[in-house]
């Protein structure tokens, strides 16, 4: 019983053990990507690229926006695309901290107004 625990404990320690290397770009395209500047085209080029990080949230049927998606290269700033009605917008070098805090707000339509759109 005694060595039963034992190894149980050994083995919950050995599989939190943490890495304190940072991950690179592996298995991801996102670091060739060439965005043109033509709207369309540059949110095909983001969506078809591989990315270390890309989270969706849905927020709303009836408000702005309705959804938002985050992708990231390196984990740590990327690019925001929002669907606000018909139309798509895309915002660039977004940090990955204003994406988390949009995410964990508790209304992300008002903090999308303070912090996205040009009023």
């Amino acid at each position: 019983m005694i060595l039963g625990l034992a190894l149980t404990l050994s083995l919950q320690a050995f599989g939190q053990v943490e890495h304190n290397f940072e991950m690179g770009p592996e298995n991801t395209d996102c670091h060739e990507l060439q965005l043109t500047g033509e709207f369309q085209n540059d949110i095909s080029l983001i969506r078809k690229s591989t990315f270390r990080v890309h989270e969706e949230m849905k927020v709303s049927r009836y408000h702005i926006p309705s959804k938002v998606e985050y992708f990231s290269c390196d984990g740590a700033v990327g690019y925001l695309i929002a669907t606000e009605k018909d139309s798509l917008k895309v915002y660039s070098s977004i940090r990955k901290t204003l994406w988390d805090s949009l995410t964990n707000t508790p209304d992300p339509i008002q903090f999308y107004k303070d912090y996205f759109i040009d009023e």
